[in-house]
């Protein structure tokens, strides 16, 4: 799925708009950001290097094609990593030889800004581009799961309460958690855990649905109610796939047991509607409407996260030159409004009010704070 969004955006064929840059100069846009795409100094390197969440690795590749080409901007050295290591990557240190900028599913933990700070990296430009979402998906001629977080909690974790000890999961269809689910043996497809994907999932829906149960609540301290909420059993009903998963989880569906459900960004799952049906959570389905609206559970944000210290200063010194003018087309109407480039590739436009102060605070390279 990433290569052949890639490929589409590299042939100019995916309709969203030429591929000419939103101006640089724009009368928002202060000075000593267009400064950056002036010839002169010294610069350590001679590519940007972008890590973190492969999935992203087609927006950022269509955010690059867009610059304008007089800047002689080259494409960026892609480092995958997923979304968790990407941050670690981007916090270990400031040079030459460090990610300049991580794109993430998610936003920054605390924890890994005190990581970067420990580090000396205190300037940090968060960038959000839209929303997604975390949706699940089945075959489209299965009969659907209505899935909530207690049924996704009962059907995939190891242990499950009853009474107040916790005992092996029995369930082996889906009609033995709930009489109106489907007669179905329990079948889930999930992203590896070194997804951010996955980290989402759990949190959102496992400890979600664990959350339900009084007696976990009242008996279990944070760190064991955590663990014991999100380790998923291992009897042979679950398929962890790698980090590339979106690229593989479709296929491996397609040729699954009838009632097998599997987890996608929405970004994702939108492109495979021909063979794939999106499920309810809550009875909700997942649409930009409510997306944007929140009443979907599973939404969450797209960020790129960029490292002031590798920008050029105003002599044109500095680690790489290119930083400044992705941020200016990064937060652009072209890039992450509706209509614009990213829409296309089905991420989710923030609102008006919410995208134009987002854009002030990259612009003026305000210091990310949580």
């Amino acid at each position: 799925m990433i290569r052949a969004l890639i490929t589409l955006a590299l042939s100019g064929s995916i309709g969203y708009g030429a591929l000419a840059a939103s101006p640089a100069g724009a009368d928002d846009v202060p000075a000593e950001l267009v400064q950056d795409g002036l010839p002169g100094g010294k610069v350590a390197r001679s590519r940007i290097i972008v890590t973190g969440s492969e999935t992203m690795t087609p927006f950022t590749t269509r955010i690059f094609q867009a610059l304008n080409p007089g800047l002689h901007i080259p494409a960026p050295e892609s480092q995958p990593a997923g979304t968790h290591a990407g941050f670690l990557k981007f916090c270990t240190g400031i040079g030459a030889e460090f990610p300049d900028i991580v794109a993430a599913t998610r936003r920054m933990r605390q924890s890994e800004l005190d990581t970067c700070i420990t580090h000396a990296i205190a300037d940090i430009i968060e960038i959000p581009i839209g929303y997604s979402a975390l949706v699940f998906v089945a075959r489209r001629e299965d009969a659907p799961v209505k899935l909530t977080p207690k049924t996704l909690y009962q059907a995939i974790a190891a242990e499950l309460p009853v009474g107040q000890e916790m005992v092996t999961n029995p369930y082996r269809s889906w009609d033995q958690i709930d009489g109106k689910l489907p007669k179905a043996e329990i079948r889930v497809i999930l992203p590896g855990s070194a997804a951010g994907t996955r980290n989402f999932f759990d949190d959102m829906f496992m400890q979600g649905g664990c959350r339900k149960f009084a007696m976990i609540r009242s008996i279990y301290d944070d760190v064991d109610r955590v663990r014991m909420c999100v380790t998923a059993r291992k009897d042979g009903r679950l398929v962890e796939m790698p980090v590339n998963y979106d690229e593989t989880l479709p296929e491996t569906l397609l040729q699954s047991p009838p009632g097998t459900i599997g987890i996608l960004p929405y970004f994702v799952a939108i492109a495979h509607l021909d063979t794939l049906q999106m499920l309810p959570v809550n009875g909700v389905m997942p649409t930009p409407a409510t997306m944007t609206d929140d009443s979907y559970e599973g939404v969450h944000t797209l960020y790129y996260y960029v490292k002031r210290a590798h920008m050029r200063d105003a002599h044109g010194n500095g680690v790489v030159r290119g930083l400044r003018q992705f941020i200016v087309e990064t937060t652009s109407d072209a890039a992450r409004g509706p209509g614009g480039y990213l829409a296309g590739f089905g991420v989710v436009p923030l609102p008006a009010g919410l995208r134009a102060s987002e854009r002030r605070s990259a612009l003026r390279l305000e210091r990310f704070t949580r």
